[in-house]
């Protein structure tokens, strides 16, 4: 059961709002929004929030008070609306003119923007990079609700260089970052079975081996290419990751030596007379055929 005070000053209120209407009471826009907003606050303590705003606003419409502002931003505030209420503090500062008021609204501002958060958006490679907002871990994919004001980020992932930096957070706005992180140099050790080889890498200039030290390459892949007189080219691609080392041993194979042509022909073999079937000839006729 209700208290009966509460009926009591509903009836008062219906009753103010009677005599405003009433042209026997004639009043001035000031009074008369004076009256409105005595109302307006009987209607908040029956707990009829959405009456009372509807009478603060009339009130201010009568007489624009800087004061009303700050009513109906508390019941904005009440309501969970905070970009609301921010917006009415901010008129309320914007046109007060009275010292004291002045220092209540900044403060009723301020309370509002402390809680009133920002979203903050960060876009990082690579995406498996681990987030921290002021140290802490944080999934700042779609999105991230963070207080106003200064804030620190931290983006790290192992083989890149770990990305720090300061960013600020607007009430009710959206903050968005990018953040690239740099892969760490790889290095990469060439060696090779045979003196005096030579190593080329992605088509620049051929250079000795071996190598005094490892070479230092971006993160990607990369043409290796060996060569030796005497022998055929070794070829590869290598992938070298961030911050990583790779040896590669380059085994040339020797080109195969021509055949050997011989200094001199040796002679033919002679050929045996034909021979016959019939009986030998006599001598007449051997002197004959000789």
């Amino acid at each position: 059961m209700k208290p009966w005070w509460l009926g009591f000053f509903g009836c008062l209120a219906t009753a103010c709002l009677a005599s405003i209407a009433d042209p026997v009471f004639a009043q001035s826009a000031k009074e008369k929004s004076a009256a409105v907003a005595r109302v307006a606050a009987v209607m908040l303590e029956l707990g009829k929030a959405e009456q009372g705003l509807d009478l603060f606003r009339k009130a201010y419409k009568l007489d624009p008070e800087p004061a009303l502002l700050g009513q109906m931003a508390r019941i904005y505030d009440k309501q969970r609306d905070l970009a609301g209420a921010r917006g009415l503090y901010e008129r309320w500062v914007q046109t007060e003119t009275d010292p004291d008021k002045i220092a209540l609204a900044k403060a009723g501002l301020a309370d509002v923007l402390d809680r009133l958060t920002g979203n903050l958006v960060v876009s990082v490679v690579p995406a498996s990079a681990t987030v921290l907002v002021d140290g802490l871990p944080t999934r700042v994919w779609p999105g991230v609700e963070i207080k106003r004001g200064t804030h620190e980020l931290e983006v790290s992932q192992a083989g890149y260089v770990t990305t720090k930096r300061t960013f600020a957070v607007l009430p009710g706005g959206e903050t968005r970052l990018t953040v690239k992180l740099q892969a760490i140099p790889g290095r990469l050790a060439v060696h090779c079975n045979v003196a005096g080889a030579k190593f080329m890498l992605d088509d620049a200039d051929a250079k000795p081996l071996p190598l005094e030290q490892p070479l230092v390459l971006l993160p990607g892949r990369h043409d290796v290419r060996v060569t030796a007189e005497g022998y055929e080219a070794w070829t590869r691609v290598v992938e070298i990751g961030p911050d990583s080392e790779l040896s590669i041993e380059a085994n040339l194979v020797a080109l195969a030596k021509d055949a050997e042509v011989p200094s001199s022909v040796p002679a033919a073999p002679p050929v045996a007379a034909p021979k016959h079937d019939g009986p030998e000839p006599d001598e007449s006729q051997q002197r004959f055929i000789d």
